[in-house]
């Protein structure tokens, strides 16, 4: 358990979107009665850019955002600071929930990434948004030959995919616990 405490070391227990030097000042909480035509629940990613989307169709639209604690306190906030295209998460999901609408629901998170990017370019939004794609790991040997598997059919099928083994990845990330990657 030593080199997992030694990884992790100098890390701070905070999520990538509050570890920095400039965050808003929250507001004052709302304390009365209030009226407004459309009332936004939670301020993480979802809540912001659905403000934002509607304020962009109807400038004039009153509208009232609450988050309960700080904004992207959340899920958002959590998240590390990823983004994923995947409405289902993951095909698992996507099977189960909603049987032949895989590539349907592949294409509109695709679309929704592309409109979510343009408007942090749009509206000169410092999300420190870098596109760096996804990773897989495998933690253990069972995990390791299965995502091998994965890799060269991905690879078979044209995708622009990368193999890390053990050495490669620990390189890449430092975690101890990284047996291998794509």
């Amino acid at each position: 358990m030593q080199q997992h405490l030694e990884a992790i070391k100098d890390s701070k227990y905070c999520s990538v979107w509050h570890d920095q030097d400039k965050c808003p000042e929250p507001l004052p909480a709302l304390l009365s009665d209030d009226k407004c035509e459309l009332l936004i629940i939670g301020g993480g990613f979802t809540g912001l850019w659905a403000a934002l989307q509607a304020k962009e169709r109807r400038p004039d639209a009153d509208i009232i955002l609450i988050e309960q604690n700080t904004i992207a306190f959340g899920a958002s906030g959590r998240s590390g600071g990823f983004l994923d295209s995947s409405l289902t998460h993951e095909e698992t999901n996507t099977d189960h929930h909603f049987p032949g609408e895989a590539e349907k629901l592949h294409e509109l998170g695709q679309i929704n990434m592309r409109e979510f990017i343009d408007t942090l370019e749009r509206y000169n939004i410092d999300a420190r948004y870098e596109k760096v794609g996804s990773l897989e790991i495998a933690t253990n040997i069972d995990t390791v030959e299965a995502l091998r598997k994965i890799y060269e059919q991905s690879k078979a099928e044209g995708d622009d995919v990368v193999w890390f083994d053990e050495e490669t990845i620990q390189a890449q990330v430092n975690s101890p616990t990284y047996k291998a990657a794509i």
